[in-house]
């Protein structure tokens, strides 16, 4: 039983089976009433023998009575001459022997235990099973007639042709009551033995009737409680289910088949409340990350999972990027990564349409043990991976790949429950790809406004945001800040920040255009852009909450904060240390540094070393000293964007 009450279906012994027990079941009962049946045709076999005994037994008081009988004829008209005598030579002495004949072949047969067939009249010879004391009758009767018969012999004499018949039946007179006795004896035993018999064969038969009955009622107390009781638990609970209460869970104790049926009743509801929760919660997901996060969360009530990841295929289906990461351990794998897309096993998947399980990844490392996903799989420990296609209506390849530390963590037999939550999957996707495609562009539309009114910039912006998005990702490798940093914080750093001096829009030319230094009046105009860039943000904020969004809000924290200076001695509020929020100290340390290394109307740009001196000159004072630390261990990183973007 495991921890929720329910049976275990590995725990199952085959006798445990319903598919084993009622087969044995009809089998017990078939026995018994086989052996009912056997027992009583035994009987009425036994019966049969049993009467031809005692018509024996009968035959020998018949025998003796006879012999009796005519030697008390016999002798009361005794013969006077040889006629007479010569007449009862035919009669009395050929009727005695026979007698006697028949009495010895009956006794004898009875000694041996075997009785022919000519003896009882029956087909075949019979076999006497009797018990001790009857044996000891026989045993003594037989004695009783050997000794008679001998001393009859005796009497009659050697002469065959003239035997003393007056003599012998003198002789049987005189023995004649303990002949009759010892016959009586015997037949009286064998009806005693033949009824203790009937009365074995009424107990026999009641226990068998007592059995049978012990063994029906026993049967259909099992069946009810481990057929009937659980089958009827499992129709209740269908019905909670198909009423719509998918967190209902059957609990069984039976261990058959129907306890494999609970647990599958159970684990069809509990997927499909964790379908209909992940669906309703992704629908209402507003963002690509937020879909991400709710796939991750909720998809554990259907498989295990520890990494969540969207790829998309460049046009030119040559590459794949990683857009999109979540994990519940510190993933080797980074967002923006690219990865060769031709000939991998995802660019099957999307020429396919169909999703794709591979339970064991050592397949992928042994196909392609140099490409690089296979490599970062194998370096996050994932063995088992997941991969749903998502192809919107927008012809776009974007592809949602779950993984876990587990082998064989999908089941491939669940294909359409999963090809049902891909289905899900694609329409909250291409909803959140339009709204958030929609707010870049607005992004760009405003930085665009904003960069318009400075053209001498040039790649300012590019460069700074990129910056940014450096620092921030150094900051959540290794610093203080690591906890408050996440994809999601990185990605909007790279979207809001070049909406920094969105609020330049609102400062007239005479200002933002003056090549020399501005006046004390001037200054103190140009000191309110980011109040005018946040509440331009604060408006659009605004109208997102409306429609139940929100995406502005690390835009407004840099628009407003960006001049901020970490000592306290910057503009417009006078923040200090963390007071200023994190965003804006990142994006004040990018801008400062493109600020410096590049070309101005009434400057010339800064060497990276002057930069650098700068930067380390103001460390806590107008910068973060934890972010300076970060900027310089990105420098590596900085450099490329810095030569790939630099302003000639």
């Amino acid at each position: 039983m495991n921890k929720d009450g329910f049976i275990s279906t590995d725990s199952i012994k085959w006798y445990q089976l319903l598919k084993f027990q009622i087969p044995a079941a009809i089998v017990v009962l078939f026995a018994l009433l086989t052996s009912a049946i056997n027992f009583t045709l035994d009987s009425v076999n036994a019966r049969t023998h049993d009467y031809a005994i005692l018509n024996l037994a009968g035959q020998l008081r018949v025998i003796s009575a006879g012999i009796i009988s005519q030697s008390q004829q016999y002798k009361t008209n005794a013969p006077r001459d040889y006629k007479t005598y010569n007449r009862d030579l035919k009669l009395y002495a050929s009727t005695l022997q026979n007698q006697v004949r028949q009495y010895d072949e009956i006794i004898q047969a009875f000694k041996k235990r075997e009785l022919s067939g000519e003896l009882t009249g029956l087909d075949s010879p019979l076999t006497c099973n009797w018990d001790q004391t009857s044996i000891s009758q026989l045993d003594l009767t037989a004695f009783e007639w050997e000794t008679f018969r001998a001393g009859l012999e005796q009497s009659l004499g050697n002469d065959k042709d003239g035997p003393r018949l007056e003599s012998a039946a003198s002789y049987i007179l005189s023995k004649a009551s303990a002949l009759s006795a010892s016959t009586d004896l015997l037949s009286k035993e064998f009806r005693l033995m033949m009824q203790r018999k009937l009365d074995n064969l009424v107990i026999t038969i009641k226990a068998l009737i007592l059995l049978s009955a012990v063994v029906a009622v026993s049967i259909l107390i099992l069946f009810y409680f481990r057929l009937i009781k659980p089958l009827t638990k499992n129709l209740a609970g269908i019905d909670q289910i198909s009423n719509g209460n998918l967190q209902h869970q059957i609990v069984t104790r039976a261990q058959n088949e129907l306890s494999k049926l609970s647990n599958s009743i159970n684990n069809m509801a509990s997927s499909l409340n964790a379908v209909f929760s992940l669906t309703t919660h992704v629908n209402s997901a507003s963002t690509v990350d937020e879909t991400l996060r709710i796939v991750f969360e909720d998809f554990k009530e259907i498989s295990p999972i520890n990494w969540a990841g969207i790829f998309s295929v460049n046009a030119s289906r040559t590459e794949i990027r990683l857009e999109r990461l979540f994990s519940d351990f510190n993933s080797s794998l980074s967002e923006n990564q690219c990865f060769e897309f031709s000939g991998s096993v995802m660019a099957d998947m999307i020429d396919k349409g169909n999703i794709k399980i591979i339970n064991d990844t050592s397949i992928i490392y042994q196909l392609k043990p140099d490409t690089a996903i296979a490599q970062l799989y194998k370096n996050d420990g994932l063995q088992s991976v997941l991969l749903l296609p998502l192809t919107t209506s927008f012809k776009d390849d974007n592809i949602i790949v779950l993984a876990s530390h587990q082998i064989n963590a999908y089941d491939p037999a669940r294909s359409e429950l999963l090809g049902f939550i891909a289905h899900q999957l694609t329409n909250s996707f291409e909803k959140n790809v339009v709204m958030e495609n929609l707010v870049i562009s607005a992004i760009e539309g405003l930085a665009k406004l904003a960069e318009s009114r400075d053209p001498e910039t040039g790649d300012h912006l590019l460069r700074m945001s990129l910056y940014s998005a450096v620092i921030a990702q150094q900051l959540k490798r290794n610093s203080i800040y690591s906890n408050e940093i996440d994809n999601q914080y990185i990605r909007d750093i790279l979207r809001f920040s070049p909406m920094h001096d969105i609020g330049k829009v609102g400062i007239e030319d005479s200002i933002l255009l003056k090549p020399g230094k501005l006046s004390q009046p001037e200054r103190e105009n140009m000191e309110l852009h980011p109040h005018i860039g946040g509440d331009v943000l604060r408006r659009c904020e605004q109208q997102m909450n409306q429609v139940g969004h929100s995406i502005f809000k690390r835009g407004i924290e840099i628009a407003d904060n960006h001049h901020e200076k970490f000592d306290g001695s910057g503009y417009p509020e006078q923040l200090s240390s963390t007071d200023i929020p994190l965003s804006a100290r990142i994006v004040a340390v990018a801008d400062v540094f493109d600020a410096l290394t590049s070309k101005r109307p009434y400057k010339e740009a800064w060497s990276v070393e002057k930069a650098l001196q700068l930067l380390s000159d103001e460390n806590g004072k107008h910068f973060d000293p934890v972010i300076i630390e970060a900027f310089l261990q990105a420098m590596p990183e900085i450099m490329q964007i810095y030569e790939a973007h630099k302003h000639i």
